[in-house]
C-alpha cells in the first residue's frame, strides 16, 4: 500500500502561470494525483477571488491556504483556521498609503478597505475582481478584524525596500514579499507554518508533505517541506530539491518516489505502540535534543525554548559534519528535522498518535537528496545512525523504558518525601 502524500501548490505564476490561465498538462496531473493523495493551493490571494478561480479554471483541491497563510479552508468552504493582526497595527496602513505607488488594501473577514494611488494592467484587474466579490467600506476602521494588509507597487525593488522598511518599523509583524507586492500578517503567520497545521488536519506525517513555489514568500515551504521550483530563480532553486517546469513535472516526480518500495535504502518507517503517553513521549526527545545541541554548540537549551527553525551543526569527525535544522516541532503529537551534509540530505520525524492504553509512534526517515557519495543514508540528529527496523524499534522501546524508570524514581522521591514530612509531624 503507497503512503498518502499532500502536494501544496503556489497559485499565481505556479499551477496559474499567466492570468487566470492553467494547462490542461497541469489539470491533467493534478486530477490524477489528488485520486490517491492529498492536493491544495497555498496562496496569498484572498479566500473568495481563490475559490472563484479555481472554479472557473475547474482545478479540484482538499484544502485552500490564503492570504500568505493567514486563513485554510477545505473543499466544502469550511474555515480550518484563520489569523488576523492586532489593532496596535492599524497606523501601519497610514504608512503604507503614503509610500505605496499602485495599491494599498486591507481584508477583513467578509470586507475590504482599498486606497489606489496608481494604475498597472494587472493590479487594476485584481481590483476589478476584488469589487466584484467583496463590499467596500469607506474607511479601515470599518474593518473589526484585519485578516490582512496587502500593497502594490510599481517595481520589486520598490516592494522590498517598503517591505524591509515594515519590518524594522513594526516588528510585530509578518511581513512577505513577491516580486512587487507585500503581504503583511500576524507575527509567525506564513505559508509554512500554515501548511503544517493543514497536514496535521489530514493527518500526513510531515515527511510526506511536498510544496512547490515559485516566488520568494514560497521560499519557507521549499525550505521545510520537499520542495519543488518553478524554473528561474536561482534562491529558490537552491532552497528546493528539485526544479521543475511545471506542476506536472514535479507530480511526475512524486508518483516514481510513491511507486518505491517502503524497504528501499533511501526510506524506512517504523510503527511502533508504548505504553507511555504522548507527554512522556515527548519529553524524552526533548531531553535528547537539548543534549545534542549542548554537545554540538556548548549552548544550554531548554526543552521548552525547542521550536521549529532552530538549527545547529555538528561534528561526527574531523572531516564529516552534519546540519540540523528543526523543521517541525509540535508538542506533544509530531517532531521532524532535516540534516544536511556532503553526502546528501535527510529527512527525519516523530508523529504520535494517542491510543486508549498507550500512544502509536511512527518514526520515518528518508534520503532526500544525495550528492552521489558514500556515507549516510538515514542519519539521525537524535541518536546516530540508524541501522535498520529492528535497531530502530529497540531505541523505540529504549525510550520507553528510560520514561518508566523515570516515572519510578519520581513516584519513589514523592513517597519518600512524604514519609519523612509525615515522621516530622509525628516529632511535632
Amino acid at each position: 500500500m503507497s503512503v498518502q502524500r499532500l502536494l501544496a501548490s503556489d497559485f499565481d505564476g505556479t499551477l496559474c502561470r499567466s492570468f487566470q490561465q492553467i494547462t490542461d498538462r497541469d489539470r491533467k496531473a493534478v486530477r490524477s494525483f489528488i485520486q490517491d493523495h492529498v492536493f491544495g493551493i497555498v496562496s496569498g490571494r484572498d479566500p473568495r477571488s481563490l475559490q472563484a478561480a479555481c472554479r472557473q479554471l475547474q482545478i479540484p483541491y482538499h484544502f485552500l491556504i490564503t492570504y500568505g497563510g493567514g486563513a485554510a479552508f477545505d473543499a466544502e468552504g469550511n474555515m480550518l483556521f484563520q489569523h488576523t493582526l492586532s489593532d496596535d497595527l492599524r497606523d501601519m496602513i497610514d504608512v503604507l498609503c503614503a509610500r505605496a505607488s499602485l495599491l494599498v488594501a486591507v481584508y477583513g473577514r467578509d470586507r475590504v478597505w482599498m486606497q489606489i494611488n496608481g494604475h498597472e494592467e494587472m493590479c487594476d484587474r485584481y481590483v476589478q475582481t476584488i469589487r466584484s466579490l467583496y463590499p467596500l467600506v469607506d474607511h479601515p476602521s470599518d474593518i473589526d478584524a484585519i485578516c490582512i494588509i496587502s500593497a502594490e507597487c510599481q517595481s520589486a525593488q520598490e516592494a522590498e525596500q517598503l517591505a524591509a522598511f515594515i519590518a524594522n518599523r513594526y516588528p510585530q509583524a509578518q511581513t512577505a514579499v513577491n516580486r512587487n507586492s507585500i503581504d503583511i500578517s500576524a507575527k509567525g503567520v506564513n505559508k509554512a507554518t500554515a501548511l503544517s497545521a493543514v497536514a496535521r488536519h489530514f493527518h500526513i506525517d510531515p515527511s510526506q508533505v511536498a510544496a512547490i513555489g515559485d516566488g520568494r514568500n514560497d521560499l519557507c515551504l521549499l525550505e521545510h517541506f520537499y520542495g519543488f521550483a518553478i524554473r528561474g530563480d536561482q534562491v529558490l532553486e537552491a532552497a528546493a530539491r528539485h526544479t521543475v517546469d511545471d506542476i506536472a513535472e514535479a507530480i511526475a516526480i512524486l508518483h516514481d518516489r510513491s511507486t518505491r518500495n517502503a524497504d528501499t535504502e533511501d526510506s524506512m518507517e517504523v510503527n511502533v505502540k508504548l505504553e507511555i503517553t504522548a507527554e512522556e513521549f515527548f519529553d524524552a526527545i526533548g531531553e535528547a535534543i537539548v543534549y545534542d545541541i549542548q554537545q554540538a554548540t556548548g549552548k544550554h537549551v531548554r526543552v521548552k525554548n525547542i521550536k521549529r527553525g532552530m538549527s545547529y551543526t555538528k561534528k561526527a569527525n574531523k572531516r564529516q559534519s552534519y546540519h540540523v535544522t528543526i523543521t517541525e516541532y509540535d508538542y506533544p503529537k509530531c517532531y521532524s528535522s532535516r540534516i544536511d551534509s556532503s553526502g546528501g540530505s535527510n529527512m527525519m520525524s516523530y508523529t504520535v498518535e494517542p491510543l486508549e492504553d498507550g500512544i502509536g509512534v511512527s518514526y520515518r526517515e528518508e534520503l532526500i537528496k544525495s550528492n552521489g557519495k558514500s556515507g549516510d543514508s538515514g542519519f539521525s540528529a537524535l541518536f546516530a545512525k540508524t541501522a535498520g527496523v529492528r535497531r530502530t524499534k529497540k531505541r523505540l522501546l529504549d525510550i520507553q523504558t528510560y520514561v518508566r524508570n523515570k516515572r519510578a524514581e519520581a513516584e519513589k522521591a514523592a513517597s519518600e518525601d512524604g514519609d519523612d514530612k509525615h515522621g516530622e509531624a509525628a516529632d511535632n
